[in-house]
């Protein structure tokens, strides 16, 4: 629709009698004029509550010229010629057209792709220069929250924008981490408006740039706001989305606007991808050296061996958290470590936490963590170990070790994947998988009260038992020879092999603790072996070696053996059980039990 500007007054307004009627809630009544003087049109506010826009910019009182755009309210008004074409669908006369938007109506740029990055290009040399600063900037950056402050940085100082937002795409979870510019100057995230994270993620899965009109009221006023929205995205990747928002009474962004949003976005995207590889190289180092510590997998070809292979294999497939049984030393930290390793969540981190070693009143801290000034000595924010698995996967050994009272606060993150910080008044949202692993009988300790029984069906989403060593006896020389080769380079002269006696007791043996006590043993006998061989007295401990066997009598039973070997051991270490705990190759807490099961005294 068009109307001709001559020489008579001509208002503009939500009044009946206005020369212009616009039908829009955010125009006055009376909203603005236009008259002609001589040649020259003005356009004058006549004090309207949402200020007039000309080609974005408030305006009281300016001079018209051909192509200007008039914005009251949500409705576009353009200034023509008679011999310019109107647009919109308009008459071909002079005047001027309307486009109207509607509340839920967005103007969109095209696709992320060539055809978009053509349309992305600078279009002033203030742009060249904000678009050059901001990928010297970036080059520089040395971490996410840097480039993340270099886009805030930008936007402010070419937008002067309400608010603005970048969220982060999850990979694993398919959400959106956004940040503001007060969230990002501790490092933090933040939780953007509804409206914000579904345009977002409106922008990011068609990857275009988005121009959404937003009204909001205060009282019985609307007010007329814009978000812009533009993809952080290469090559068809998702990495994020850049937004801001501007209000109407000072600046109605342009076509022009989201392009430099969208550029700005697109400059800074392989930055971001660099940084995202920097870190999962990071990681995956630190995960490949934890693997390399314990071994390179799953050694044996034992029937037992062969079905926790299969078990590990299919657990790695599924998104349940795991609870890894068996006795001390038989390897469970190993399977953890080749579970997140197998599963989806490999690229993420792998936090190990040894649950007994942590103090019940330390919990929430180590666990949580805390803010700067939670309490005395907390000079800084503290992120917690299972922040720092977020996307990853969360191992607790010796998860049965936990208070009744720390496994309640445990069970509430599990169940919802939500905590707190110490002294923090802002959830954190954490997607997780937890491994659990103990050498106790947890349906025992739950008969017993011991352990909450929810937080055991929770955790033990796929039960994984490792079988002790006496159990797969057919391992043994595999294993044997797997810990020889990996220990070499401690031996004090070239060591060939593994003697057939030496070989034959460590078959015969009955390797209380298991897995561990067979690598202490061969480590132990490279380390001091004289010869080139490894001899049997090289793999008897101290107690076994000084004592001739006596063939005479009876055969004891595997328990009486067991018995009088711990014995020996606790003898030659003077009640030292910390010592014959180490002596015998296993765990302190396992020696304890075996000492107050056969009924021994020890320190």
């Amino acid at each position: 629709m068009t109307w001709p500007i001559g020489p008579d007054r001509l208002v503009l307004g939500r009044a009946p009698n206005c020369d212009v009627f616009v039908p829009d809630s955010l125009a006055s009544r009376h909203h603005c004029e236009i008259v002609t003087t001589g040649d020259d049109v003005f356009l004058t506010d006549l004090g309207s509550s949402n200020a007039t826009l000309v080609n974005g910019r408030p305006a009281k009182q300016c001079a018209l010229r051909p192509g200007d755009e008039i914005a009251i309210g949500r409705s576009l008004f353009l200034v023509t010629t008679s011999d310019v074409p109107s647009v919109q669908g308009a008459d071909d006369f002079g005047g001027a057209t309307t486009v109207n938007l509607g509340e839920d109506q967005s103007q969109a740029l095209g696709d992320v792709t060539a055809e978009l990055v053509a349309k992305a290009y600078p279009n002033s040399v203030t742009e060249l220069a904000v678009l050059f600063d901001v990928s010297r900037r970036c080059s520089r950056s040395a971490s996410i929250t840097d480039l993340i402050s270099v886009i805030f940085d930008a936007i402010e100082a070419y937008f002067h924008p309400t608010t603005a937002w970048v969220g982060l795409h999850q990979s694993l979870s398919g959400e959106l981490v956004f940040y503001s510019p007060q969230s990002i100057q501790s490092g933090d995230s933040t939780t953007a408006p509804n409206e914000v994270q579904r345009k977002a993620k409106k922008a990011l899965a068609r990857r275009e740039g988005l121009n959404i009109p937003v009204i909001s009221r205060e009282g019985e006023a609307q007010r007329l706001a814009t978000l812009l929205a533009a993809p952080i995205d290469l090559a068809g990747q998702q990495i994020g989305c850049a937004m801001l928002r501007l209000e109407a009474e000072n600046r109605l962004p342009s076509d022009n606007d989201l392009r430099f949003l969208v550029a700005l976005a697109q400059t800074s995207a392989p930055y971001f991808q660099s940084m995202r590889q920097m870190d999962r190289l990071r990681r995956d180092n630190q995960s490949l050296r934890a693997v390399a510590r314990v071994s390179t997998g799953l050694i044996g070809e034992s029937a037992a061996m062969n079905h926790l292979r299969a078990l590990v294999e299919k657990a790695a497939m599924s998104e349940l958290n795991a609870l890894v049984t068996g006795e001390t030393g038989t390897g469970k930290e190993l399977v953890a470590h080749l579970l997140h390793e197998q599963s989806a969540r490999s690229g993420g981190p792998l936090i190990v936490v040894n649950c007994a070693a942590i103090p019940p009143h330390l919990f929430e801290s180590e666990f949580f963590g805390y803010e700067k000034g939670a309490f005395t000595g907390a000079a800084q924010r503290r992120i917690g170990l299972i922040e720092q698995a977020n996307e990853g996967t969360l191992f607790l050994d010796e998860v049965g070790d936990l208070s009744m009272d720390n496994q309640a606060k445990l069970l509430r993150v599990l169940d919802s994947g939500r905590f707190f910080r110490v002294g923090g008044n802002r959830e954190t949202r954490v997607d997780i998988r937890v491994i659990a692993a103990t050498n106790k009988d947890v349906p025992m300790q739950v008969k017993r009260g011991e352990f909450r029984e929810d937080l055991y069906h929770r955790l033990n989403g796929i039960a994984i038992p490792v079988p002790p060593l006496r159990e797969r006896p057919a391992d043994i020389a595999a294993l044997a020879e797997h810990f020889f080769t990996m220990s070499l380079g401690r031996a004090k002269r070239p060591v060939t092999g593994i003697s057939g006696t030496a070989m034959e007791y460590l078959l015969s043996h009955s390797w209380p603790g298991n897995v561990r006590q067979l690598r202490n043993t061969i480590e132990r006998a490279i380390a001091l072996t004289r010869s080139d061989l490894i001899q049997i007295h090289d793999v008897q401990s101290p107690a076994e070696s000084s004592t001739e066997p006596d063939t005479d009598k009876t055969p004891l039973s595997l328990a009486e053996v067991e018995k009088r070997h711990i014995e020996k051991a606790l003898k030659f270490c003077n009640n030292r059980v910390n010592d014959a705990a180490r002596l015998l190759g296993i765990g302190r807490s396992t020696l304890y039990a075996k000492i107050a099961e056969y009924g021994l005294s020890a320190e």
